[in-house]
């Protein structure tokens, strides 16, 4: 792996690095975790990134160089009593040979090479008549293995590790054909064997195959934007997907280069909030993302997200307040390793995430974008509906919220006539209309056309108990009739144009009536059939004869067969998976989850226990925690559930579960009853106690990396034995 590293020629070019910005530059939306001097790392100055060819990352720091194996560091430095350890331990950059070797340079000057066979570093001192201490800011090792060193003020060298000496290339005012500057900051090699010089003022471009002297330069025209950015230059990368073309980073933008014929392309970098280096970029990481391609830059105004495809830049910065924001502003290099993580080093130590961290609320920087939910973030998200005219709206503990489907940066917004209230149940309506159920405030109904809210007192002439303003769950059906089940009093039935009431609750000696007082969830299936799940009774099934009576499904220790548990809290039908014989129907309980297989007879559904069939799924099976709070199915008929221990994926086909937690991204453990919607893009809501989680179902994939397996110990007596002349072993040995 040949990558080309300069990471500090800023710091000392500058004298000082940027002020730390806050978070509200920009918003932050992926959860970045952090490694630290408290977690092992020899220091948090890390200035280069490397994954060798065993798996191992390699950190570059201002106190020694680490070796990463995602358990543990081992840190090398310099021992003056050993020859063969590195020679300085402020390190600037590092790359690997063909044959596995690690190249680096430091900033007093020095190659070391490190042959891990051997556990040995072997070093050249690359001296300068400019300055005493040379720091080396960049190796290149070309298609010929030569090594090529950029320094931070005596030009470009060349080593012959052989014989230990150097040539030297470096800019001569006097003469046109030399190096245009003697601060080098990137080289690189294109296909053609050109190799490509980046410095603080100027492109330059030496042909080896025609001249070793003559340096072809390029600079900034004013007057022509077919030239570079900025004549200070941080970077050149080559592109990983196009041969002929080279990304270059400066200190005003960055451009692009391509070389059949030579031909500059200047892209600026916003900076709406004129951050300090906030037009400047780095090196460039490329990668393709579903049909999108996808720049990672760095800059020392945060992490840089290009999406070239859609022409959207978003910047990640610094949050004091946010402990998953970057650790600093300051970014001297970002790689991806081969399980797909991406990692980030700066001047405060590192930051990795992986794709299937940002799986979950993958905001601006993603296609999904149908609304920036930085408002419903820390809320609790108890209930989710969505208005024919494509409103999606948000209740929560302390108010309703609502933001617009077809405006994908619409932030949801405050609505004023329930700006306080502790939200339980939503419900659409066929008029643009939201029937909305509090705790203590009782039924509301809002027209979103008129703009008015009024309150519905549906069963006030029925029942005198204060439990009639605790509305737990509603349901619109498709007669527009509003069902209401409230804590503590029953269920409710209102016919939206006769204005009737009907009521029903709960009687000990009538086995027909509704099983317990306490309605939590009502749904009706694709057969029109209303199901009730309570919390304390079970399931009910309503049928309309004799003015409404209820069939019951209830748990029952003595019956293998029934439901798991008597506490209801979710229910959802699987619609990709049903026919006209059999509907499917998927209880989430406090104790587990329950299929329900109903037989839909001919002469219509018989209510017995014939005609189902319950099957029931708890931890012992793979879920993530008992208590199934939300159901909701996707386009492919799994399930996403939602637990209080985090999401719960249910692969109907291969019949296991998969768990996502906040370590993937999700936000909050603890999800609310039945707040889940999917929307007609097939992106799936789930409201939990801590926030809104959103997210793509065919975009979460496991990851297939099987990272290697290699041996980075051997004991005798449970003592290491290391390599060297009074070992048994002459060389290490690594089996992989």
């Amino acid at each position: 792996m040949q990558h080309l590293i300069n990471k500090n020629l800023f710091f000392h070019f500058c004298f000082i690095i940027a002020i730390l910005f806050s978070a509200n530059v920009t918003a932050q939306s992926i959860p970045f975790n952090r490694l630290t001097t408290n977690d092992g790392l020899s220091n948090n100055y890390v200035y280069d990134l490397l994954q060798d060819h065993l798996g191992f990352l390699w950190f570059a720091t201002d106190d020694g160089l680490n070796r990463f194996d995602g358990y543990e560091f081992k840190i090398f430095r310099n021992n003056p009593s050993d020859k063969n350890s590195l020679s300085d331990n402020s390190i600037w950059t590092i790359t690997e040979d063909r044959v596995g070797k690690l190249w680096m340079g430091t900033k007093n000057g020095f190659i070391n090479c490190y042959d891990p066979v051997f556990n040995k570093f072997t070093h050249w001192q690359i001296k300068s008549d400019i300055t005493k201490e040379n720091p080396i800011t960049t190796i290149y090792i070309d298609s010929k293995d030569s090594i090529w060193i950029g320094t931070y003020r005596s030009g470009v060298y060349k080593l012959n590790p052989a014989t230990g000496k150097t040539a030297r290339w470096y800019h001569n005012p006097n003469d046109s054909k030399t190096i245009s500057n003697n601060y080098i900051s990137s080289i690189i090699e294109d296909e053609s064997g050109n190799i490509w010089i980046g410095t603080f003022n100027g492109l330059n471009k030496l042909n080896p195959k025609t001249s070793l002297t003559k340096f072809k330069h390029y600079f900034k025209s004013i007057e022509n934007n077919n030239s570079l950015s900025d004549n200070l230059i941080w970077a050149i990368t080559p592109s990983q997907f196009e041969k002929n073309k080279l990304w270059i980073g400066t200190a005003n933008g960055l451009t692009i280069l391509s070389r059949a014929p030579e031909l500059f392309t200047q892209v600026k970098i916003p900076n709406p909030d004129k951050l300090q280096f906030g037009t400047s970029c780095a090196f460039v990481l490329e990668e393709n993302v579903d049909e999108d391609r996808i720049l990672w830059i760095n800059s020392y105004s945060g992490l840089i997200r290009y999406n070239i495809t859609k022409n959207i830049f978003n910047r990640f910065l610094y949050d004091k307040n946010d402990s998953h924001s970057l650790i600093s502003n300051q970014v001297n290099d970002v790689i991806k390793d081969r399980s797909g993580v991406l990692w980030i080093a700066t001047h405060n130590g590192l930051n990795y995430f992986s794709d299937k961290n940002i799986k979950f609320n993958n905001t601006q920087p993603f296609a999904d974008n149908y609304f920036n939910s930085d408002e419903l973030n820390k809320l609790n998200i108890k209930a989710i509906a969505q208005t024919q005219n494509g409103s999606l709206w948000f209740g929560t503990d302390n108010g309703l919220f609502k933001s617009n489907d077809t405006n994908k940066n619409s932030a949801p917004s405050k609505n004023r006539k329930l700006a306080s209230e502790n939200i339980w149940a939503l419900s659409a309506g066929a008029n643009n209309d939201l029937w909305v159920g509090t705790y203590g405030f009782g039924l509301l109904h809002y027209s979103y056309n008129t703009n008015q809210l009024s309150q519905i007192n549906v069963i006030d002439n029925i029942i005198q108990s204060s439990s009639r303003d605790f509305v737990k769950s509603l349901l619109v059906d498709n007669k527009n009739n509003v069902w209401v089940g409230y804590w503590g009093v029953g269920l409710a039935r209102l016919n939206t144009t006769t204005n009737k009431v009907n009521h029903w609750h709960h009687f000990t000696d009538k086995p027909n009536s509704l099983s317990h007082d306490d309605v939590w969830v009502i749904y009706q299936d694709g057969k029109d059939r209303i199901w009730i799940g309570t919390n304390g009774g079970g399931l009910n099934l309503f049928d309309e004869q004799n003015g409404g009576t209820f069939y019951r499904f209830n748990y029952d220790q003595k019956n293998k067969n029934g439901l798991s548990s008597n506490s209801i809290y979710s229910i959802a039908e699987s619609k990709q998976r049903n026919d006209d014989n059999t509907t499917t129907l998927w209880v989430g309980t406090n104790n587990g989850l329950n299929k329900l297989i109903i037989n839909n007879s001919d002469d219509g559904f018989k209510k017995s226990s014939a005609d189902i069939k319950i099957e029931c799924y708890t931890n012992e099976d793979g879920l993530a925690d008992n208590s199934i709070k939300s159901i909701v199915e996707d386009e492919n008929g799994n399930l996403w559930l939602g637990t209080s221990s985090g999401i719960s994926f249910f692969d109907l086909q291969k019949n296991t579960f998969t768990n996502y937690s906040s370590a993937d991204g999700v936000i909050g453990n603890d999800f609310n009853f039945i707040s889940t919607l999917r929307l007609k893009s097939n992106l799936i809501l789930m409201g939990s106690t801590a926030g809104l989680n959103y997210f793509s179902p065919n975009k979460i994939v496991q990851s297939t990396y099987q990272p290697p397996i290699v041996f980075t110990d051997f004991q005798i007596f449970n003592k290491s034995v290391n390599v060297n002349t009074n070992s048994s072993f002459s060389k290490n040995i690594f089996l992989h």
